[in-house]
């Protein structure tokens, strides 16, 4: 309890505890969310008790450091909320915070390194079509690292019941490591119709297609 010279007496209470809430993590790693925290007293109502926010002493800005967030902005503000349970308006202080998802960890860690993966299987159109054998080992290679990586990455992924942008772009990844070794083996039956000239095409062909949708199908899902 703090009291001024001028006889004004300040009353500071501090109250520690858990904070949960649910947020839509679809947008995961690239997502930006509003965390909102509401303190109200449901013992006395509106007309009996006033919340006053005041955001000139509250310094939350300066002092608030959340792992792996940036904190865009803090904001306090008092509301009235209708409480069924209790058949009353209660005045209530809302502290909104504006946080954005710091993403580096998982493009450097993950998206990278998964790029690297996707793009092993590329060499496949570089060997000759007539080494199909050659081919395949080398698909079915790309294909047992990327499931890997996949099952080691999840680990580390928010469990939930819908897919994520992250979730997306491994499928499809994994995805266009498997055309990549149907793309082998259709180069590869072709030279033995003795039509090497096409699997040759085809095989340059998708030195450009396979980059190209890989670029554009991660672009569209974070962005979209």
């Amino acid at each position: 309890v703090l009291i001024g010279a001028d006889g004004f007496v300040s009353y500071m209470q501090r109250y520690t505890g858990q904070i949960s809430s649910y947020h839509n993590l679809r947008d995961f790693p690239f997502d930006r969310q509003i965390f909102r925290i509401e303190i109200g007293p449901i013992s006395l109502n509106s007309g009996q008790l006033q919340l006053i926010a005041d955001n000139k002493n509250t310094w939350i800005s300066n002092r608030l450091n959340v792992e792996g967030w940036t904190v865009k902005g803090v904001n306090l503000a008092s509301e009235e909320y209708f409480f069924r349970q209790i058949d009353q308006d209660v005045s209530v202080l809302a502290l909104t915070i504006d946080a954005k998802r710091n993403q580096d960890y998982y493009v450097y860690r993950v998206l990278l390194l998964l790029g690297f993966v996707v793009a092993m299987s590329w060499i496949i159109f570089w060997i000759p079509p007539s080494r199909l054998e050659f081919q395949i080992g080398l698909g079915a290679t790309a294909m047992l690292t990327v499931i890997a990586f996949n099952l080691s990455v999840s680990s580390r992924l928010p469990q939930l019941g819908y897919l994520t942008i992250l979730d997306k772009i491994l499928a499809v990844s994994i995805g266009l490591v498997f055309l990549s070794i149907v793309e082998g083996l259709v180069a590869g039956l072709l030279v033995l119709k003795e039509r090497e000239d096409l699997a040759l095409k085809i095989d340059k062909v998708s030195r450009v297609i396979f980059p190209v949708a890989l670029i554009l199908a991660w672009a569209a899902l974070i962005y979209s």
